[in-house]
This record gives C-alpha cells, sequence and structure tokens, in this order.
C-alpha cells in the first residue's frame, strides 16, 4: 500500500529518510533549503 504524505516544513528532509513507499508532497518556505531537499528526494514535489 503507497501513503501520500504532505511535510510541512520539510527542511532539508531529515523525516523524510525514514519514510518509504509513499508518494511525497513537502513544503518549505526557503528556497535555498528547497533546493537542498529536492536534490535529496528528486522524486518528490516541493512547493
Amino acid at each position: 500500500m503507497s501513503y501520500k504524505v504532505l511535510n510541512l516544513y520539510a527542511g532539508i528532509g531529515g523525516n523524510r529518510k525514514l519514510w518509504t513507499d509513499c508518494e511525497v508532497t513537502a513544503v518549505e518556505l526557503n528556497p535555498e533549503i528547497a533546493a537542498i531537499y529536492k536534490d535529496f528526494f528528486p522524486n518528490d514535489k516541493v512547493i
């Protein structure tokens, strides 16, 4: 079973490293931090 996760205040994705088999939408206000998150998790949607 696959989950859809809304990751608010995503940061660089510390908690995300523990999640498997899920579709993630991450919210990060700082564009520089959001870019780092996107590098770590290219398949996640970052807002």
